[in-house]
C-alpha cells in the first residue's frame, strides 16, 4: 500500500507514548519504546495478537526481531549484534 492512501482507510493515534496505525477499532502498527527507552515497531493481527516487534537489542549491541504466531507465542527471535 502506498502513503497517499493511509488517511483513507485508517487513523493515526498517540496513546501512552505510543504511536500507531489504527484500522477501525483495531491497532495494525504502533511504534513505541522498550522500557529501556530503545524505538520499537510493532505490527498486529486484527484481532490485537502481535504479529512482529522490531526494536534494539537490551545491552545496545544490535537489534532483534520477534515473529509471534496466532496464538500469542515468540516463535522466532532474530538476534543481530
Amino acid at each position: 500500500m502506498d502513503n497517499s492512501s493511509a488517511i483513507t482507510w485508517g487513523r493515526y493515534w498517540c496513546i501512552n507514548g505510543s504511536f500507531g496505525i489504527v484500522l477501525n477499532t483495531d491497532w495494525i502498527c504502533a511504534l513505541s519504546a522498550t522500557v529501556d527507552g530503545h524505538g520499537m515497531i510493532t505490527t498486529y493481527q486484527p484481532n490485537g495478537k502481535e504479529l512482529v516487534k522490531l526494536s534494539a537489542t537490551a545491552d545496545d549491541t544490535g537489534g532483534i526481531v520477534s515473529v509471534f504466531n496466532k496464538t500469542g507465542e515468540d516463535v522466532v527471535q532474530l538476534v543481530v549484534c
